[in-house]
């Protein structure tokens, strides 16, 4: 009896050994995460607002009872009308395909008087794609709403 014992404590291996290998990972993946600086959150952001948007016009598209266009845009809106020039461009081209023509002229007059006045900062080339926008089509708005 002593034997087998003495044969279940050699097999168990050093369980405090193991367990101060496991804290010391842990710690070291912790401490390069801290020390780390934060990734541009713009990748991030890009997904998020491309999805919704698709979400939008796809659910508008399906003409589900209930949920109109014009309804699906002033709940998008809130979420896709703020944030950087990009972001508010492609609230442009949903308000366009959701609300119609007239709303995304809006937008894009409000995005012009915004950047005009100093409030939204508009990368290189990028006013002018909001001119592009404009005077687009449908399809094209599409195409330029993938591009973005």
């Amino acid at each position: 009896m002593a034997e087998r014992t003495a044969e279940v404590t050699a097999r168990r291996g050093r369980p405090l050994l193991a367990w101060l290998i496991v804290l010391a990972v842990v710690a070291t993946i912790m401490v390069r995460f801290w020390r780390t600086p934060a990734a541009d959150n713009r990748d991030v952001r890009l997904v998020t607002v491309l999805m919704q948007a698709r979400y939008l016009i796809g659910l508008a598209d399906l003409g589900v009872p209930g949920a109109s266009s014009t309804d699906l845009y002033r709940q998008g809106q809130g979420l896709l009308a703020r944030g950087p020039f990009d972001q508010r461009l492609r609230s442009a081209v949903v308000a366009g395909e959701l609300a119609g023509p007239r709303e995304a002229l809006r937008e894009l007059r409000r995005l012009d008087h915004d950047w005009a006045a100093g409030e939204a900062r508009a990368p290189e080339g990028e006013p002018a794609l909001a001119e592009l926008l404009v005077v687009s089509t449908p399809a094209t708005r599409r195409a330029l709403l993938l591009l973005l």
